[in-house]
């Protein structure tokens, strides 16, 4: 793995289990420059933290570029953990050592690098910024990297609630990496907000989404009370979506639109 190019790697990159065709691609501008910031930053070595990798091109070009001593992952789709290890066993990524975890305090200990595809919800980065600042180690980098077009100041103003210093770098190929640096301490722990839908089944976290629709990756916990196999608690499927709850087997089960119609 360690003599595999960037291009190399990004070149043998497939979407599945995600939708694939010609014209989509596995990796985008923001992935490289995340990576490429980070070395230039001198962050080899170091204990690597990756969070929203869609692919796994952030997570497999951090072992390459990066040799980090210590790589743990997060993704919220299921689609994106699969297909993270699928492309690590195709590609034969022996050197690839890295472990998939929740956002939380596991994921996070003692990490003094994170690699951070920017979500697509303000509420969704806060949540990763406050556990960063709230579990990384103390001479922590954040690097949080998007589309421009995607971007906008309220990030930056959700990045500043949580760090000391929050810099824009040149932006490259419509990518740009927002670097923070200097975690605050907060008073208490916001997260995980929780939100009852008036509507049998599922709650919703309310750092995923700002909308009433359910969306792809969006983690629904369900009451107790809901028996093993109720379809109530089997929701629209769409892909990467997750209910936590032993008794539904939402990755079997077949879709159906809900009483709400969604």
């Amino acid at each position: 793995m360690a003599e595999n190019t960037l291009a190399d790697i990004f070149d043998g990159l497939r979407r599945r289990p995600d939708v694939e065709a010609p014209n989509l691609q596995a990796w985008d501008a923001t992935d490289r420059l995340l990576l490429e910031t980070a070395a230039q930053l001198g962050r080899t070595g170091s204990t690597v933290v990756v969070i929203g990798d869609r692919y796994g091109a952030l997570t497999l070009g951090a072992c390459a570029l990066l040799a980090p001593a210590s790589l743990r992952v997060h993704q919220d789709l299921v689609t994106g953990e699969r297909a993270l290890r699928f492309n690590a066993a195709e590609l034969a990524a022996d050197g690839a050592a890295f472990v998939q975890l929740p956002l939380g305090h596991e994921l996070l200990a003692g990490a003094d690098t994170v690699l951070l595809q920017l979500p697509k919800t303000l509420a969704e980065l806060e949540e990763i910024a406050a556990a960063v600042a709230r579990y990384a180690a103390p001479d922590v980098r954040l690097l949080a990297g998007g589309r421009v077009k995607h971007m906008s100041m309220g990030m930056n103003a959700v990045l500043e609630r949580y760090f000391v210093s929050v810099q824009p770098q040149l932006a490259r190929q419509k990518s740009r990496v927002l670097l923070a640096a200097g975690p605050k301490t907060a008073a208490s722990p916001r997260f995980p907000v929780m939100e009852h839908l008036d509507e049998p089944g599922p709650g919703r976290c309310r750092a995923r989404s700002c909308l009433r629709r359910r969306q792809a990756g969006h983690r629904h916990t369900l009451p107790a009370d809901v028996p093993a196999g109720d379809e109530t608690c089997t929701a629209r499927r769409r892909p990467g979506l997750r209910h936590r709850h032993p008794g539904c087997n939402v990755r079997q089960a077949i879709p159906h639109r809900c009483r709400d119609g969604h």
